[in-house]
């Protein structure tokens, strides 16, 4: 029964009418608010994913399998995301991997992985910090921080301080 069938019927006095009137609007108005708050949420998440400098990753916490990825992820791997959405995480950074998700399986808070080594196509290699999130079904979101360019200007600092 809605609210239109509530206010035809004989039997509820019109001050309950009325009241159910103003109960409904400000229910739907209340929903309406909850409803732009969510979207707007979403809205910031999306824009964090899609414009961060940082590799985001979302993967399945039991197989490694990759479920989604930014740009920056693309950048990291060297792969497009429908490619990504292919692939495990042995498949890209396999030096470790086992050991990562075993690590992650029964966590519920952040962790820090370290150094990991993303392997391109091409067999170049990048490195990133890795970050994990768990959520709540079973996926992770990993986020890494490409430290390529630090880790090569500290090697020939070093290098140039042995000379």
């Amino acid at each position: 029964m809605d609210l239109e069938d509530l206010l035809n019927r004989k039997d509820i006095p019109d001050d309950v009418k009325e009241e159910l009137k103003r109960l409904y609007s400000s229910q739907s108005l209340s929903t309406l608010a909850i409803q732009d708050e969510l979207a707007s949420s979403q809205e910031r998440y999306r824009a964090l994913f899609e414009r961060s400098n940082d590799a985001i990753f979302i993967v399945d916490k039991v197989t490694g399998s990759y479920l989604d990825a930014n740009k920056a992820a693309e950048t990291l791997t060297g792969r497009s995301l429908d490619t990504l959405k292919t692939m495990r995480t042995f498949d890209v950074c396999p030096k470790g991997a086992q050991d990562r998700l075993d690590i992650l399986a029964g966590r519920k808070e952040p962790t820090d992985l370290g150094e990991i080594e993303y392997v391109h196509p091409d067999g170049s290699v990048r490195i990133a910090l890795l970050s994990t999130v768990p959520l709540s079904n079973g996926q992770i979101f990993g986020f890494a921080r490409d430290i390529t360019n630090r880790k090569t200007a500290q090697k020939i600092l070093l290098e140039k301080e042995r000379l």
